[in-house]
């Protein structure tokens, strides 16, 4: 999928790029058929037409295409704007007015605790009883201390 899209972009790059080459205005020297009006005289600037042109298509073509993607980009901005605003900026205060977040932490907290007390029962037991018979031996006291302070 990855490939198709890579070459589809690059297709369409060439192609747009070849169709503004081939419209590009293209300006000849020639004599002039009528005399030079002088400076600041009231005569309009005309551009050059080349012979065929259908009035400016690819200048229209482009500028649909850049609106799409202004338009595009203004709902990639509006959505990162309203995502950070939820997501950092109310956080705090949906999470602080959740009773549940308070209970569930309490309610972990007290379970861990008290796995760690018969973890420390447990491995007291073994080394006075000399028993390393579950894996509670002088090994095991150490990482059980680093748990308890994470």
């Amino acid at each position: 999928m990855r490939k198709f899209l890579t070459i589809s972009f690059i297709t369409l790059a060439l192609v747009v790029c070849t169709m503004v080459i081939a419209h590009a205005p293209v300006v000849h020297a020639a004599t002039p058929t009528t005399s030079a009006a002088p400076a600041g005289a009231n005569n309009p600037i005309t551009l050059p037409t080349l012979p065929g042109d259908t009035g400016g298509v690819m200048g229209t073509v482009m500028t649909w295409i850049m609106t799409l993607f202004a338009w595009l980009l203004g709902v990639a901005a509006i959505i990162l704007d309203n995502a950070v605003y939820y997501t950092v900026v109310t956080m705090g205060n949906y999470v602080h007015n959740l009773a549940a977040v308070g209970v569930t932490w309490r309610i972990l907290r007290d379970i861990s605790n008290i796995m760690l007390i018969f973890g420390f029962l447990a491995i007291g037991i073994s080394m006075i009883l000399g028993s390393s018979k579950f894996g509670f031996g002088t090994k095991m006291l150490p990482m059980l201390l680093v748990a308890a302070v994470f």
